[in-house]
């Protein structure tokens, strides 16, 4: 599962696909109930992102039944990063409510877990980024970079939003801690500071 894992946060999609089948089985077999989970959530995202839809919502639901069951034995420590994994798999397969609400799920059994969180709310911005929510997609694509700053893809995603915001004409309000990365991303997509436009205001928080 773990080399697996390592070719998913790659991106290395098809060695990561062949691993996580693997450890499946291998799972089924032995009858390693804790480890199932992990390697089903992880699996269904894998499945999302090459295609093949009918299995990736298998797996997902699959994923989520599994997750439930140990949550009611109180076996939840890793519980944020497999949310994380199948929100996704319902991201990729165009069911936003559900990667949704799998996100919230993510953050929810994170609170011990800040790298899972960051990659949960960065996921919940770009589904808010694509419902057309852009001012909650920058709020919480910005929370993800606070938690952590090497978050995929979540600089650049915050920039877009932030586009969106200055089309809209819309004042733009971040956290002090990212203000490294916002003097960039303002520069970048052409925020101004001089009274002609939206101007980014910042929390002290």
């Amino acid at each position: 599962f773990a080399a697996g894992r390592l070719h998913l946060l790659k991106g290395d999609w098809a060695p990561a696909h062949s691993l996580f089948e693997c450890a499946i089985a291998a799972y089924r077999t032995g009858n390693i109930g804790l480890s199932l989970p992990h390697a089903v959530a992880a699996s269904a995202w894998v499945l999302a992102h090459v295609g093949e839809a009918s299995e990736a919502l298998t797996r997902l639901r699959e994923g989520e039944e599994l997750l439930e069951r140990q949550a009611v034995r109180g076996a939840v420590d890793q519980h944020g990063g497999d949310y994380h994994a199948l929100g996704c798999a319902g991201l990729l397969l165009g069911r936003l409510d559900e990667a949704q609400r799998l996100g919230d799920r993510a953050v929810k059994y994170s609170p011990s877990h800040p790298g899972y969180a960051a990659h949960a709310l960065h996921m919940l911005g770009v589904i808010a980024a694509q419902t057309r929510r852009t001012e909650l997609a920058v709020e919480w694509i910005g929370k993800a970079i606070e938690l952590n700053a090497k978050v995929p893809a979540a600089h650049s995603n915050l920039g877009n939003a932030l586009q969106d915001l200055k089309r809209q004409g819309k004042p733009i309000v971040l956290s002090r801690h990212i203000v490294p990365d916002v003097e960039q991303l303002a520069d970048a997509v052409g925020i101004l500071r001089n009274g002609e436009g939206p101007v980014v205001a910042l929390r002290a928080d």
